[in-house]
């Protein structure tokens, strides 16, 4: 899910792992919409501890587990996991 607010948080880089992928449903408002929405999670393994971004659908399906490379993150937010996400053309 998309946060509109301003990120203060460091840049961050570290080699990680792409141990785990989950997607969640999100209900905004049950009682007047009953359609879910999709959250897509990725769990990263690094040398911090186990990290969780949420992205969208296309770069969930990706990037597949147990990938490893340079992870780029600003706090809660994905920047880049090198060579996957973003995708370059």
């Amino acid at each position: 899910m998309k946060r509109y607010t301003i990120n203060h948080c460091p840049l961050s880089t570290v080699e990680a792992t792409l141990v785990k992928k989950t997607v969640h449903s999100y209900h905004p408002n049950p009682v007047t919409s009953s359609s879910a929405t999709p959250i897509y999670e990725l769990q990263f393994e690094t040398e911090k501890g186990l990290l969780t971004f949420e992205i969208d659908a296309f770069g969930y399906q990706t990037i597949p587990t147990g990938v490893k490379s340079e992870l780029t993150y600003q706090g809660y937010e994905l920047i880049s996991f090198k060579d996957w996400y973003p995708v370059t053309q």
